[in-house]
């Protein structure tokens, strides 16, 4: 199988399980990811006593690896898709989810500090939650571009 169906099988199966086992969590994931203040973060933590504050510590360990492996299949799957070879979209197309992949880390790294520093500066804080709302934006803009291209195809056709 080659590399670039790995990734996306990798990084499919990942997302999944990583879903399916933060299913439990209430509030959700999205609620920490968009906290910029540490009230806001302190309080969804608040909420994640015991299993569930364990859970989303455990966590962290399937999401690096998702990371690597969705950034590295947008890198392969934008420069070597050949029915993308048009205009200047591919190489903005396969930089979007590394970029991604970037922020999703940052964001990762910050949230593991901060649950061990809950007195860290504000400012940590509002970078967690800038890097959670970067990553969201890449994602999207990766998928948006993809049915333009895709669309964009199949007029030319």
């Amino acid at each position: 199988m080659p590399l670039t169906r790995l990734l996306a099988l990798g990084a499919l199966t990942l997302f999944t399980g990583i879903s399916l086992y933060l299913l439990p969590l209430e509030p959700n994931l999205l609620a920490l990811q968009f906290s910029f203040t540490p009230n806001d973060f302190q309080a969804v933590i608040a909420q994640w006593q015991g299993e569930d504050l364990q859970r989303f510590k455990w966590h962290f360990w399937a999401d690096f690896a998702l990371l690597l492996c969705y950034g590295l299949w947008g890198y392969q799957w934008g420069h070597r898709a050949a029915w993308l070879k048009h205009g200047s979209y591919p190489n903005a197309l396969a930089w979007l989810l590394p970029l991604a992949a970037v922020s999703d880390a940052l964001e990762n790294l910050l949230q593991l500090y901060l649950l061990q520093q809950p007195t860290a500066p504000a400012a940590l804080y509002a970078l967690a939650g800038m890097a959670a709302l970067l990553k969201w934006l890449l994602l999207t803009s990766f998928a948006l571009l993809m049915v333009w291209a895709w669309t964009r195809r199949r007029h030319e056709a």
